[in-house]
């Protein structure tokens, strides 16, 4: 018989599995996983290539902050920190108290060497690295009975529902102790409410009366009840609602209520509200909102309303939407030859230059002011064709002087 070789196999009928990791091929550290005619390494940190005999330069991804210097080791790294830093990356600066991160009042403590190089001593009722976060006593819901926790500052306050109190809300009241039903009533205490439990066929918050068809409130939206005869009984409806049990939610719009376009809408008591368009009030938009109410035109204009607006008609000597601007006649300098245009209470007055003066011309229509002029008398009537009115109080120097 002719014998037949396997590669990765030995033994008399190649039944063995060879190991090629019995070599211990895997360097530094590394796990060898044998495999048929073949073997695999996992590298420890810091070891590449097929046999992990390569060692990683970490230094490559410079690793090391704030200046520090890396050195390069078989299978790690070193950083050498400058004074100022240390960690394992430099990345910590040293006297970690300065400023103070710990918050709420807790006390900071350099530890050389750790990690952060600091702790935090917290004050009563905050937790966590910095103490910045409050504990919240309330997480262990220490109130019982439905009790509503508040948390304050490293303690907390129970309110407690109806029928408990204690700090804890832990001692039950009896509120039957207090009640008398009426008519061999029994009384249950619920905890936070009591009730007593009737015998027919009696009725009422202490069984204190016989029980009707009304007891039971057939009547909805506030309709009263009225117990008639044949165990029977009427509602009488409140106004926007139908029905005989008054369930029936009338729409209050059909009728047309809100004036001025305004528009409607059933609230959910059946009654109508009305949106109303601007310039319009009241409770169908039925009144003109009168905006001079407010007298936006002030002492200096006579206001005119309009629907959703007003107008401001100004008095002599102001102006602008609310008549609130004093009108400046000199605005556009109406003096000539050098005259100083002055504004006087409902117009301007003219101080003119030596030798001019202010003449007033007047026709059966027409009114001219005629500023610092150099002519007489005579000769502004001669050019304006009719008698002149000298304004001597506007001439510069002696205001009587005549020409």
């Amino acid at each position: 018989m002719s014998r037949i070789e396997r590669k990765g196999f030995t033994g008399e009928n190649c039944e063995e599995n060879i190991d090629e990791c019995g070599s211990n091929p895997c360097l530094n550290g590394a796990t060898c996983e044998d495999s048929i005619n073949s073997y695999a390494c996992q590298c420890a940190p810091g070891y590449e290539g097929d046999g992990c005999d390569l060692d990683i330069d970490e230094c490559l991804l410079a690793p090391c902050q704030n200046n520090g210097t890396c050195v390069n080791y078989a299978g790690s790294y070193e950083c050498r920190c400058p004074d100022e830093f240390h960690g394992h990356n430099c990345e910590y600066e040293i006297n970690a108290c300065s400023p103070n991160p710990c918050q709420n009042g807790a006390t900071c403590e350099s530890v050389p060497g750790d990690v952060l190089g600091y702790k935090c001593i917290c004050t009563p009722g905050y937790s966590n690295t910095n103490c910045s976060r409050d504990i919240n006593e309330c997480n262990c819901d220490p109130c019982l009975n439905g009790g509503s926790c508040t948390d304050e500052v490293a303690r907390y306050t129970c309110d407690c529902p109806n029928g408990y109190k204690g700090d804890r809300c832990e001692i039950d009241i009896d509120l039957c102790a207090d009640v008398a039903c009426e008519n061999n009533a029994t009384c249950i205490d619920f905890g936070t409410s009591w009730t007593c439990f009737c015998t027919s066929p009696y009725a009422g918050t202490f069984c204190e009366k016989n029980k009707t068809i009304c007891d039971d409130d057939p009547c909805q939206h506030g309709g009263n009840c009225t117990n008639l005869a044949g165990n029977e009984f009427s509602c009488e409806c409140r106004a926007g609602f139908t029905g005989q049990s008054c369930e029936i939610v009338i729409d209050a719009c059909l009728s047309g209520p809100c004036s001025n376009d305004a528009s409607c809408s059933t609230d959910p008591n059946g009654h109508s509200l009305c949106l109303c368009t601007p310039g319009y009030t009241g409770s169908f938009c039925e009144d003109d909102m009168n905006e001079c109410i407010a007298e936006p035109c002030g002492a200096n204009g006579t206001c005119i309303d309009k629907i959703a607006s007003y107008e401001c008609h100004c008095a002599d000597g102001w102006k602008g939407p609310n008549c609130a601007v004093k009108t400046n006649f000199c605005e556009e300098n109406p003096c000539d030859n050098g005259g100083t245009c002055n504004n006087v209470e409902d117009g301007y007055v003219c101080i003119c230059s030596a030798g001019y003066r202010d003449y007033e011309a007047k026709t059966k229509t027409v009114s001219y002011k005629i500023s610092c002029i150099y002519l007489t008398v005579k000769k502004v009537q001669n050019l304006y064709n009719t008698p002149i009115k000298l304004l001597a109080y506007h001439v510069f120097g002696d205001p009587q002087h005549d020409f």
